[in-house]
């Protein structure tokens, strides 16, 4: 058949195939249990992936679900997973699902704000936060239940409510020694979740075993699901995890779910007692649930046989469509396009081959780094004295492709001193590769903090203030001098690399945003990236990316080569005793600053030897622009002019850190967040 199919058939058997799409689509969403004109089942291992909407954080790991990205440091994140199609929820329903909770990696974190959650909704737009806390909302609309596990002092299990013109109501709760289990123990715990549509009964069961549902539940809630004014009663549902300044993860690992009980169909078991669905005996039916009428019987026979001709003739289509574009990609490969002309501007695409060659079969000993993006490798072409570095990643899912997109279309237009040199990419099956030239000094945070741990000569000051200099040109060029200004959005020490005469290289631009040089134009609103300790605090509040919170990372950088240490930083590295807790380095030396002893937070490997005109300069410099107040921080022209002495030094910021007041006129929803492109990334990456 492929000898004879050429690439103009496909285009006459497209049309067909997207009327037959239009058919199975037009009709009610049918999940890979079964849904018949009442009852809807959910389950997350066998359904379509187009049945699952991914929100924030979220993303897909290997069979499972990941709600909160991982990190080795304390970071805000937040995720949701949702059925994508509205469910009639005006009889009753069950669901359950196993989910796994990894402990902290830091002893004594505070775990107040992470939590997790199950929510019912009447729509999916709103606040991204679906499992905040009870004080905020969970979801614009008129109506939404959540069922929250928390972690932390004040854990435990409860069921919260909401209406549109009511505040949210908490209709009961169990704390975390009634549970049964540990949550942050990072074991597999099931929940089993059901609402009794009779009795107006939802209760909630938790175990360490995933088939035997306990008899007693941790949690009853009384409350009504049913609402007049929301059209057929339809609902959304859906898991969703938030964390606060923790390194926690949250992962799904399956999910169920299903309505059951409507006026004019069976029950998934017959009981005398409407509130024997909520007790431990209750057992859950993946077939289809039948009408008891012989003429709904028939009806039905007769619309799933209709369905399963259409399904059958879709698949064959399906098969057939595989064959031809099968076809058409092995011809990509052998004559491979153009990328679009956004990347056109990049250097040269590499070949697979080539770049295997280089990094020895890409062996461990060629690996120079590693982060969430993938392992950086050294390459070196055989037979030259050529040196480049190779960014690699296996994982070619949705986030992993935009990113790589975002940053081989941005970086690949862009030409500065101080930027790193992208010299080529390439894609190969499921590995997305960029190619780099290799920066023989490494990161500016190994050369800050290496010596605190292996003895070695420190970053003499010459050089501090020379890679200053050079950091602040490289944004200055972003945001003012390219065709379009780029927020970095993940300015850091180790997204700083150094050459072979310490010449600093600001790279990593997974995480920027282009948008126009136009004074009037609103801020982009992003699901909120980067590292902890460099987000400005009007980011982290509202997810608005302008060029303001790359000039705070860039404040918290300046204050880093000042003072050796960390942006978050345990008391003894700092020399605090706050009882334990971690100490803020912009708060640090803000008290320090405020005191009049600015002078003392200079690195102590430096044992004195700077310019202290220099350093005063530095440090006034890295405060005015970690003001929380955005509006009080500099443009990075006027920051570069200063530092290469062609400007007077004007940026003397107060003696008392300003408050931190966030303006009610600016709510983050997640309507706002989507309408953005949709490339903001939900794990961020280091190498």
């Amino acid at each position: 058949m492929d000898s004879h199919l050429s690439k103009p058939c496909l285009f006459h058997l497209l049309p067909v195939y997207l009327l037959l799409l239009l058919c199975l689509t037009s009709s009610k969403p049918i999940s890979t249990a079964a849904a018949t004109a009442h009852s809807t089942s959910f389950n997350f291992a066998t359904s379509s992936l187009q049945n699952l909407t991914l929100i924030g954080d979220a993303y897909l790991l290997n069979s499972s679900i990941g709600l909160t990205r991982p990190t080795l440091v304390p970071s805000t994140s937040s995720g949701v997973a949702a059925c994508n199609f509205p469910i009639n929820l005006s009889a009753s329903f069950s669901t359950n699902f196993s989910f796994s909770i990894s402990p902290p990696i830091i002893d004594d974190m505070n775990l107040d704000g992470d939590k997790l959650g199950f929510f019912v909704a009447s729509t999916l737009s709103g606040n991204g936060n679906l499992g905040s806390d009870q004080n905020s909302e969970i979801q614009n609309g008129p109506k939404r239940v959540l069922v929250e596990f928390e972690l932390g002092a004040g854990g435990g299990v409860e069921v919260v409510s909401e209406e549109e013109t009511t505040p949210v109501q908490l209709l009961n709760r169990t704390g975390a020694g009634g549970l049964g289990v540990d949550l942050s123990s990072g074991n597999v715990i099931t929940s089993w979740i059901e609402y009794d549509n009779v009795e107006k009964v939802l209760g909630v069961w938790l175990s360490y075993s995933g088939t035997v549902k306990p008899e007693i539940a941790v949690v009853m809630a009384s409350l009504d699901l049913f609402f007049d004014e929301i059209r057929d009663n339809s609902m959304f549902v859906g898991l969703s995890a938030t964390t606060e300044g923790t390194t926690i993860t949250h992962v799904i690992h399956n999910w169920y779910f299903q309505t059951y009980g409507f006026s004019d169909v069976s029950p998934p078991k017959t009981t005398t007692n409407s509130s024997a669905n909520l007790s431990g005996d209750s057992t859950w039916s993946t077939s289809a649930v039948i009408s008891n009428s012989d003429e709904n019987h028939r009806k039905n026979l007769h619309l799933h046989l209709a369905i399963y001709s259409v399904i059958t003739l879709g698949l064959f289509f399906t098969f057939t469509m595989w064959i031809l574009i099968k076809k058409k990609i092995t011809s990509d490969q052998k004559h491979p396009k153009v990328l679009p002309a956004a990347t056109m501007k990049s250097p040269r695409k590499f070949a697979y081959k080539e770049l295997s060659i280089a990094t020895r079969g890409f062996h461990d000993s060629q690996i120079i780094g590693i982060g969430s993006f993938g392992t950086v490798y050294r390459g070196m072409t055989p037979g030259t004295s050529i040196n480049y570095a190779v960014k690699r990643s296996k994982h070619h899912n949705e986030n992993r492709h935009q990113e790589f997109l975002s940053e081989l279309s941005i970086i690949g237009r862009l030409r500065h001193k101080n930027l790193v040199n992208l010299l080529g990419w390439c894609v190969q099956d499921s590995e997305l590769l960029l190619v780099y030239e290799l920066m023989s000094n490494g990161s500016l945070d190994t050369l800050l903090y290496s010596q605190k741990r292996r003895p070695r000569r420190p970053l003499p000051w010459y050089q501090r203030y020379k890679i200053a200099t050079g950091v602040a040109e490289g944004v200055a060029y972003l945001h003012s001098e390219c065709e379009q200004q780029v927020i970095h959005r993940d300015i850091k020490t180790s997204n700083i690399m150094l050459d072979s005469n310490f010449n600093p290289r600001l790279g990593d631009f997974g995480l920027a945003k282009l948008i126009d040089h136009d004074t009037t134009q609103s801020p982009v609103s992003t699901l909120t990236a980067g590292t902890l300790g460099y987000l400005a605090p009007e980011y982290i509040q509202y997810g608005l990316a302008t060029a303001k919170i790359d000039v705070f990372s860039f404040g918290v950088v300046i204050l880093e080569i000042c003072c050796g240490r960390l942006p978050i930083s345990k008391p003894d590295e700092s020399g605090e005793v706050d009882g334990g807790c971690l100490v803020n380095l912009v708060d640090w030396v803000w008290r320090s600053y405020r005191e009049d002893k600015l002078v003392g937070v200079a690195d102590r490997d430096l044992n004195g030897e700077f310019e202290l005109d220099e350093l005063l300069r530095l440090l006034l410099i890295g405060l005015s622009c970690a003001n929380p107040d955005c509006e009080q921080r500099p443009d990075m022209r006027q920051v570069v002019r200063i530092l290469k002495g062609e400007a007077q030094m004007t940026l003397i910021p107060p003696r008392v850190k300003p408050w931190l007041v966030f303006s009610e006129s600016l709510p983050r929803s997640l309507k706002d967040i989507l309408s953005d492109d949709d490339d903001s990334t939900n794990q961020h990456h280091q190498a």
